[in-house]
C-alpha cells in the first residue's frame, strides 16, 4: 500500500481507475483481506477497508449490507504498544464524544462498525457482555440516534461455557423500526416481549426487564449527586499500599477498616465477620492511626464523619451511616457524604431511601446487568449519582418518630422524608428481626408513597426484594405495620452490647 502518504493516494488513484463493477475486474493481490489482517508470523498490518473492499465502498452506496461482531472489551490504557499515546490521541481525535476519560475500545469498535462499515440500509449484530446494557455512558446515546437497535436476545450464564458471562445479542440498523423485540432466553421456557421505540430509554436493561420491570415514578425526582458526594474508600493503587499497613486490633486507635463483606441494611459488622482485604483475611482489621503514606492519609482524611457506606458487590443495596467516625471503607465501598457539611438528616433520610426496596427495584433495573453471575450486581459510582430520587430528600428531621399510614392524605413529601430519616436512625440503633420489621416494612411503604406508588406497587416491590435476597415472601398488612410500628417507637432502648455506630462497644 505504500509507506508515505504519497504513496497511499497513488494507490487509491489507480484503483478508482479500476473500478469492481467493470467487466472483468479482479481485486488487485496486495488487497487481499487475509493477507492485510493477520499474515503468521508477520506483524499487524492496518487494514483499509476501502481499498481492501474497493467493490463495497467504492459505489454509489458504500458500506456493507450486514456486519457482525464482538467487540474487544479492553481499556485504552492497556494497550500493549510502544505507540500507546499517539493510538489512543488518534482515537480521541476521531470520537471525542466517545473517549473521554479511561474509555474502552468496544465504544470505539461500535463508532468503526456504524461509521464507515454499515451501509446505508444496512444491519449489525453483535454479542457482548449483558453488562454493557447497563451503560450510562455516551456510548448507548450515540448508537442510539446513528444506528438504533430493534432486538434484543438475551442469553443464560452458560450459553458462551469459556466466557462465564451473561451475553446479549443486540441486532440493529440504520434504519430504525417503531417497535423493539426482545428475547429472555435466561429463563425458562424464554418469554418474548415488545416496547416502542420509545419505552427503550438509557440504559436499555430497563427496557429488557420484560418480568421485573419497575412501575414509572410519578412525583420529580432529582439525580442522587444533585445532593450528596460520592467517592471510592480509596483507590486501588492506595489500597495496596494501605495493605501492609493494617493494624488487626480489637481495641486500636485507627478507624475499623471496612469492605462490602462487612455491610448490612443499618448495621455494620465489623468484629462480627471475618474480613478479607487483598488476600488477607482478619478478625479485627483497622487503618493506621497516623498513616505516613501521604495517599493512605488522604484517603483515611476523606471519610470524615458523617458518612454513609455502601457495598460495592451485593443483590440488593445495603447501606450503613457512620455518624461517629467509627470506620473508614476501602476500594469495594463507595462513600456517600453530603454536599451540604454535616447535614446528618439529609444523611438518614438518605440511608433509609438506599435501603428501601423501591430504590433497589429501581437501581437493578438500570443497572442489575453489571451481575455478571445473574446474582450479586457491581455497583457502580456514575449509576448511582445518576438514580433518582425524591426532590425533597434531606427534609426536617426535628421531633419524635411518628408512624403513620405511608398513604395517609395529611401526610405530605416533607414529612414523609423526615419520617424516614428518624426511622432509619431508629432502626440503625436497634437490633433487627422480630417486630422490628415492621419499621423496616413501613419505610419501604414511605419511600414507594415518595415515588407516587400505590399500596398493590409498594407490595410487588417488597415481594421482588424478599425473593432477590432469597428471603420468604408475606402478605403485608399496612395498618397492622403503622399499629406495630406506633407501640415498638413508643419506649425505644438502645440495644446492650451496641453504641450508635452499629460497631460493638470496646
Amino acid at each position: 500500500l505504500g509507506r508515505t502518504r504519497r504513496g497511499l493516494r497513488a494507490r487509491m488513484d489507480a484503483l478508482r481507475g479500476s473500478r469492481p463493477d467493470q467487466p472483468g475486474w479482479q481485486r488487485p493481490s496486495d488487497l487481499d483481506p487475509a493477507r492485510l489482517s493477520h499474515p503468521s508470523g508477520m506483524a499487524l498490518r492496518p487494514l483499509h477497508w476501502s481499498l481492501a473492499f474497493p467493490e463495497v465502498f467504492g459505489g454509489p452506496a458504500p458500506g456493507f449490507d450486514a456486519v457482525l461482531g464482538n467487540p474487544p472489551f479492553r481499556s485504552a490504557r492497556s494497550v500493549g504498544s510502544s505507540d500507546r499515546h499517539a493510538y489512543r490521541a488518534l482515537l480521541r481525535r476521531l470520537h471525542p464524544g466517545l473517549t473521554r476519560g479511561a474509555f474502552d475500545l468496544s465504544t470505539v469498535f461500535w463508532a468503526r462498525l456504524i461509521d464507515p462499515l454499515l451501509g446505508r440500509g444496512g444491519r449489525y449484530g453483535m454479542v457482548v457482555p449483558t453488562a454493557s446494557l447497563s451503560s450510562s455512558g455516551p456510548w448507548q446515546r450515540y448508537i442510539q440516534a446513528a444506528a438504533p437497535p430493534d432486538q434484543f436476545v438475551l442469553y443464560p450464564i452458560d450459553r458462551f461455557a469459556r466466557a462465564r458471562v451473561r451475553t446479549v445479542g443486540i441486532v440493529g440498523g440504520r434504519a430504525p423500526s417503531t417497535m423493539v423485540r426482545v428475547v429472555d432466553r435466561e429463563h425458562d421456557p424464554p418469554r418474548t416481549g415488545d416496547l416502542s421505540r420509545t419505552e427503550l430509554t438509557v440504559p436499555w436493561y430497563l427496557g429488557t426487564r420484560l418480568a421485573e420491570r419497575p412501575p414509572p415514578l410519578r412525583a420529580r425526582m432529582v439525580p442522587l449527586g444533585d445532593l450528596v458526594e460520592l467517592r471510592a474508600g480509596c483507590a486501588t493503587d492506595v489500597a495496596y499500599r494501605l495493605a501492609p499497613l493494617v493494624v488487626d486490633d480489637a481495641d486500636g486507635p485507627g478507624p475499623c477498616l471496612v469492605t462490602t463483606g462487612a455491610l448490612d441494611r443499618y448495621r455494620c459488622h465489623w468484629g462480627r465477620r471475618t474480613i478479607r482485604f487483598l488476600g488477607r483475611d482478619h478478625a479485627h482489621p483497622r487503618w493506621p492511626s497516623e498513616p505516613t503514606d501521604p495517599g493512605v492519609r488522604r484517603a483515611a482524611e476523606a471519610q470524615r464523619p458523617p458518612k454513609i457506606l455502601v457495598a460495592g458487590l451485593t443483590s440488593t443495596i445495603e447501606a450503613w451511616l457512620d455518624d461517629a467516625g467509627a470506620a473508614a471503607g476501602v476500594v469495594s465501598t463507595w462513600v456517600v457524604r453530603s454536599r451540604v457539611a454535616d447535614d446528618v438528616g439529609l444523611l438518614w433520610a438518605c440511608l433509609g431511601v438506599l435501603n428501601s426496596a423501591p430504590f433497589s427495584m429501581n437501581y437493578m433495573a438500570r443497572h442489575g446487568g453489571a451481575a455478571m453471575s445473574g446474582r450479586q450486581t457491581t455497583i457502580k459510582k456514575k449509576a448511582l449519582l445518576e438514580m433518582p430520587v425524591p426532590c425533597l430528600l434531606g427534609g426536617s428531621t426535628a421531633g419524635a418518630p411518628r408512624a403513620t399510614d405511608p398513604w395517609a392524605t395529611q401526610l405530605g413529601d416533607v414529612d414523609r422524608l423526615a419520617l424516614v430519616a428518624r426511622l432509619a436512625r431508629w432502626l440503625s440503633m436497634h437490633d433487627h428481626g422480630g417486630p422490628h420489621r415492621a419499621v423496616d416494612i413501613l419505610i419501604h411503604g414511605l419511600v414507594a408513597a415518595l415515588y407516587g406508588w400505590t399500596r398493590a406497587e409498594a407490595v410487588g416491590a417488597l415481594a421482588w426484594w424478599c425473593t432477590r435476597g432469597g428471603q420468604p415472601v408475606s402478605p403485608v398488612d399496612w395498618d397492622a405495620v403503622v399499629a406495630d410500628s406506633r407501640r415498638l417507637l413508643a419506649s425505644p432502648g438502645p440495644v446492650a452490647g451496641s453504641d450508635r455506630t452499629g460497631l460493638p462497644q470496646a
